[in-house]
């Protein structure tokens, strides 16, 4: 520390900081962004969580069953759109081949 260094401006600047919450909300997520531990300890919370908490867990499917039956959805559509397109062409070879034979 330096001899210029005043201990109330220092107070006063941290009572600032968490009084106000906009303030106080950047310092932890700047905390939270940049700590390694506070990291590895989010993480396990929520593995502790989906181990142990019933709720959690069906909360944590219900997401991925609504994620999944979206997905299905653009699946069949996509399939769908090939399998058109499929049909489609088959039927054009098939008209070409019959326009051909009946032109010869």
């Amino acid at each position: 520390m330096n001899d210029n260094f005043d201990s109330k401006q220092a107070i006063d600047g941290i009572n600032n900081t968490l009084n106000s919450s906009d303030k106080f909300g950047k310092l932890i997520e700047k905390t939270l962004r940049e700590s390694k531990i506070a990291d590895k300890t989010i993480k396990k919370i929520i593995v502790d969580l989906l181990k142990d908490d019933k709720n959690c867990r069906k909360e944590i499917q219900q997401i991925i069953k609504e994620y999944d039956r979206d997905e299905y959805k653009i699946f069949l559509k996509n399939t769908g759109r090939i399998i058109g397109i499929g049909v489609w062409t088959i039927i054009v070879i098939f008209v070409t081949a019959i326009v051909t034979k009946i032109f010869k």
